[in-house]
């Protein structure tokens, strides 16, 4: 039954609704009153659905859910079906909310297949769901928003890669995604991603001639979304390890060391992570980077007993040979260092041509830790 409003109002003239009518602002709320009021919430969900469907967006996947959690953002959209104009930072705050919708929708419909494959094993005998199936099942419906953004980048329907509508960290957080998760998102993209790069790079003519029908500019476009969705998906993945390592550490006495530790868990836009302080305890070096500063350094342990920590500072280290320098090029100097073993880092300090400057031991929300020796 339709919400009755203790108003009297007439259908609004949703045509008139165009931002350079001088009344553009009344108009817009006097509609918004309506649906509120005289609307059901049936009729607001379907007109949420029409809008996604003629925006070339997952409305299937967005009418899992039920009519009360489409109905607010239902409102605006009838504006917009009706033909009417939403003002640009309504409409703005309106398509976010789009996509947090989409997002939970994939949350729920994931929920759905887990409890429905749950459910049949009660009743039949067939194989068992495991741990790794679950996951899977989680990463391939999350897997149906990132390929939306493939194809509107690869069909023209969107121009840019946008961090604020294509966020792949922020969509896989707001899932609940951890380590297992994460790794199956790599695996399903990086034979894409290398697809698209063999394309670009024209390697196989067989594969260029089957994009030839997808322009060079979208092709460059979908490479930098796909490896912005893998590089992501590495340091989620990072950091739910290190987070799960210190909260299942058995040895009371490492926990305890490093309880007040104050550290960057993760700087996504130089793609590194923390990994877990808790190695920290007896290692014979470890590497940190401090982003603030951009100061690359190295704490070397001054006996074999390794290295510690008290407090917020690590303790025990040789002060002539723990040294950092200020880098230049974080982002690509980071990417090398970390495709370093242990015997290559021998020499990465001293080939950066700046100057040294000895570590106080301080740790702090600006520095991640990069690596740990034993």
């Amino acid at each position: 039954m339709a919400k009755k409003s203790k108003y009297i109002m007439d259908r609004p003239k949703f045509d008139l609704m165009k931002r350079t009518h001088k009344k553009h602002g009344h108009l817009v709320w006097g509609a918004l009153h309506y649906a509120q009021y005289d609307m059901t919430d049936k009729q607001l969900k379907a007109n949420c659905l029409k809008y996604a469907k003629n925006e070339k967006l997952d409305y299937k996947l967005l009418s899992v859910l039920s009519d009360a959690e489409l109905a607010f953002s239902g409102k605006y959209a009838t504006i917009i079906v009706e033909g009417g104009e939403l003002p640009e930072d309504m409409e703005a705050s309106f398509k976010n909310k789009i996509d947090e919708l989409l997002v939970k929708a994939v949350a729920l419909k994931s929920e759905r297949k887990i409890e429905a494959a749950e459910k049949a094993k009660t009743t039949n005998t067939g194989p068992v769901l495991t741990v790794q199936d679950r996951m899977r099942i989680q990463a391939e419906t999350l897997g149906a928003v990132f390929d939306q953004w493939v194809d509107d980048l690869m069909y023209g329907r969107v121009k840019t890669v946008s961090k604020v509508t294509m966020n792949p960290t922020k969509t896989m957080q707001a899932a609940g995604f951890k380590a297992g998760q994460a790794r199956w998102i790599k695996k399903f993209y990086e034979p894409e991603l290398l697809q698209i790069k063999d394309v670009l790079s024209d390697k196989d003519k067989e594969l260029t001639e089957a994009y030839s029908h997808v322009s060079k500019s979208a092709l460059v476009r979908v490479q930098k979304l796909l490896n912005n969705i893998v590089a992501e998906a590495a340091v989620v993945e990072t950091v739910s390890n290190a987070q799960r390592k210190t909260r299942k550490k058995k040895a009371p006495s490492t926990e305890k060391l490093i309880a007040k530790l104050k550290y960057c868990v993760s700087a996504p836009e130089l793609g590194i992570a923390s990994v877990s302080p808790s190695g920290i305890i007896g290692a014979s070096e470890i590497w940190i980077y401090n982003k603030k500063y951009r100061k690359l350094g190295k704490y070397v342990a001054q006996d074999a007993a390794g290295l510690t920590v008290k407090g917020t500072s690590i303790k025990d280290f040789n002060t002539s040979l723990s040294i950092q320098k200020t880098i230049r090029k974080p982002e690509q100097q980071l990417k090398d260092f970390m495709k370093s073993g242990k015997e290559k880092l021998g020499k990465f300090l001293s080939d950066i041509k700046a100057v040294d400057y000895k570590l106080n031991g301080r740790i702090n929300n600006d520095v991640v830790i990069l690596k740990i020796f034993k």
